[in-house]
């Protein structure tokens, strides 16, 4: 049905003289490398935060409280690693950081492949190595999806780019 939808939109957008997405506007491909790895990065996110909460609680025996917990220095981390993406988009371009932030956060969620239920938090669960990937690849991708884009399209883009933050966890945790 979604499926349906997309395309009878696309079609409807041909169609008008002043469409609200153009045809063209996805069809670079920095714009959609840039929103395909929006869409992985929120999805991971996303899929990771439902399976550790369901893990820690029906595994591991946790409460909500302290579930809720265990996720906080994840949070930190982002939003640090995330302010921290700034200056080293200056320095080694929007391209090699968000690259980079996306090879961390894989490279965090792997670690999370071998959990048993005897992992201690601290050295096998803490999903900060995640985090400290997924603050730049968003960081870097906010600058690529805007970039050279004209004035009156910013809006546009950003638009675009929010959408593909909702996207990324919808199709990541659906079945």
């Amino acid at each position: 049905m979604g499926a349906a939808l997309l395309l009878a939109f696309a079609a409807a957008e041909r169609r008008t003289t002043d469409p609200l997405l153009p045809p063209g506007f996805l069809a670079g491909r920095r714009r959609a490398t840039t929103l395909a790895a929006v869409m992985a990065t929120t999805a991971g996110t996303a899929l990771t935060f439902l399976l550790l909460s369901l893990y820690l609680q029906q595994v591991c025996g946790w409460g909500v409280p302290a579930t809720s917990a265990a996720f906080l220095p994840y949070a930190a981390v982002l939003l640090l690693a995330g302010r921290l993406a700034a200056p080293l988009a200056a320095r080694y371009g929007a391209a090699a950081v968000t690259a980079g932030g996306l090879a961390v956060a894989a490279a965090g969620l792997s670690l999370l492949a071998g959990l048993t239920p005897a992992t201690p938090y601290v050295t096998g669960l803490l999903p900060a190595g995640a985090g400290a990937g997924a603050g730049p690849a968003f960081a870097g991708a906010a600058v690529l999806a805007t970039h050279g884009v004209p004035p009156d399209r910013t809006g546009l883009a950003a638009g675009v780019l929010n959408t593909a933050v909702e996207l990324g966890p919808t199709t990541g945790v659906a079945p």
